[in-house]
């Protein structure tokens, strides 16, 4: 009777623990985005049966040119913007930084986070910018100034009212102006319309102050003066 007795016990033990494997229970607070399982459904153990997603806490993951690897570090700020949401802006930081480059791809993985980014919704198209380094009285021309012709970075300068090639030492491209770390001096003037249509020595009409930043209405390229 007592073997009997131990016996019953451990088969009342082991089928409240099968039992208890039948409740499942979310590790994180969050919402269901999506079920892999139907009511009557056999699960087998570590099958995914939910998706839960954590909107307070959202990442993005960006894979980033080997190059920068040295320049992005945990804790810099990260601005995002997704094209679901123009014109709003949300601001995270950095997480992690992958330390292994893809050998495939010559990319390496940044994550970064964002807190209580309200609006801004898990799957959502976002575009991210990362500032990791700023420089004072920076000189830059517009991107439209650089010429196209498979050699080194170049802009076609005005001087004597003629075109002249100056080749440029280029820093950080950032919105559609790039920074020229030497070639050019502040306040000279550069050609951004017509450029595909000037030689070495080519006359150059300078269009005034309030125009400069449209196209030329002549035939003549229009210039505008690096800042």
């Amino acid at each position: 009777m007592r073997y009997d007795l131990e016996n019953a016990r451990a088969q009342y033990n082991m089928a409240s623990l099968e039992l208890s494997y039948t409740t499942v229970t979310a590790p994180i607070s969050g919402v269901v985005a999506s079920r892999s399982i139907k009511p009557g459904n056999f699960v087998q153990i570590n099958s995914p049966i939910f998706r839960i997603v954590d909107a307070s806490r959202l990442e993005a993951t960006l894979n980033v040119p080997e190059r920068e690897i040295a320049k992005l570090k945990p804790g810099q700020r990260v601005d995002l913007s997704a094209d679901a949401l123009p014109g709003k802006k949300f601001e995270g930081q950095v997480d992690r930084v992958s330390p292994v480059v893809d050998t495939g791809t010559g990319t390496f993985r940044v994550v970064a986070t964002f807190s209580g980014a309200g609006e801004l919704q898990s799957g959502m198209f976002s575009r991210l910018s990362i500032n990791y380094d700023q420089r004072a009285d920076a000189l830059v021309v517009p991107r439209a100034a650089l010429l196209e012709d498979g050699g080194e970075p170049a802009v076609f300068a005005i001087r004597d009212g003629k075109a002249q090639r100056a080749e440029l030492k280029l820093g950080y491209d950032d919105s559609g102006w790039v920074e020229v770390r030497d070639g050019l001096k502040a306040g000279d003037l550069v050609v951004v319309a017509g450029k595909a249509a000037l030689r070495e020595g080519s006359a150059v009409q300078v269009l005034d102050h309030e125009q400069k930043s449209k196209p030329a209405s002549t035939p003549a390229p229009a210039a505008q003066a690096a800042n």
